[in-house]
């Protein structure tokens, strides 16, 4: 990797280095501590944000409440996620798949027994 390139993970805490710590009792401050930790290291150098599963939700939020002005970041790389307007969509899909699959199930419980 070239010298001219960081990279900087975020420890959440509870987890890792910062397990003594105790966990969250909120999505928001979580959002808000990561805030926290990447008013640090941000100058005016080029950043990009990569953020994966629980991070692609905090990267998501992050830009969204703090709409992230002064950084400008050129690249915002998010994985491991559902996009957040289909989030709920997808929670009543699963809900539903799994009352289905339920019926299903005492079907071919009924169907054997009787």
């Amino acid at each position: 990797m070239p010298g001219n390139i960081s990279i900087i993970p975020i420890e959440l805490a509870g987890k890792g280095l910062r397990h003594d710590e105790p966990n969250y009792e909120s999505f928001e401050q979580m959002v808000d501590d990561v805030y926290g930790i990447i008013k640090k290291y941000i100058d005016d150098s080029p950043v990009a944000f990569f953020g994966h599963s629980i991070g692609a939700l905090i990267l998501y939020e992050l830009c969204y409440r703090y709409n992230l002005d002064y950084i400008k970041p050129k690249k915002m790389i998010f994985s491991g996620a559902s996009v957040p307007h289909l989030y709920k969509i997808r929670i009543y899909i699963s809900y539903r798949m799994k009352i289905f699959l339920n019926i299903l199930f005492l079907w071919e419980v009924f169907h054997k027994n009787y």
